[in-house]
């Protein structure tokens, strides 16, 4: 825990010294959605991002490899993920 706060303390050193305009396209890879929060009792927890370029998202958690692993989780609509499987059904691809 030490490391991911000593890394997060020089990630924010380093934005400090980031023009506005590089903090304005910083930003604009991705919102966050939801802070991040911990899951009691473990050393787990998550935060929602909503990513605008799939690649500066992955760039952006691998940052904190090796102190932290990562999943990157993808959520969708339940529509958009019944009309995938039905399309998915149609051309004989079933789960």
């Amino acid at each position: 825990m030490d490391k991911l706060l000593e890394k997060r303390a020089k990630e924010q050193a380093a934005v400090a010294l980031l023009t506005p305009a590089q903090r304005k396209e910083r930003e604009s890879w991705y919102t966050r959605l939801f802070p991040p929060h911990n899951i009691g009792g473990t050393t787990k927890g998550f935060t929602l991002f909503e990513a605008h370029d799939e690649d500066k998202l992955i760039e952006l958690v691998s940052t904190w490899a090796p102190e932290m692993t990562a999943k990157i989780m993808p959520i969708h609509s339940y529509e958009r993920a019944m009309e995938h499987y039905r399309k998915m059904k149609e051309h004989g691809v079933v789960f």
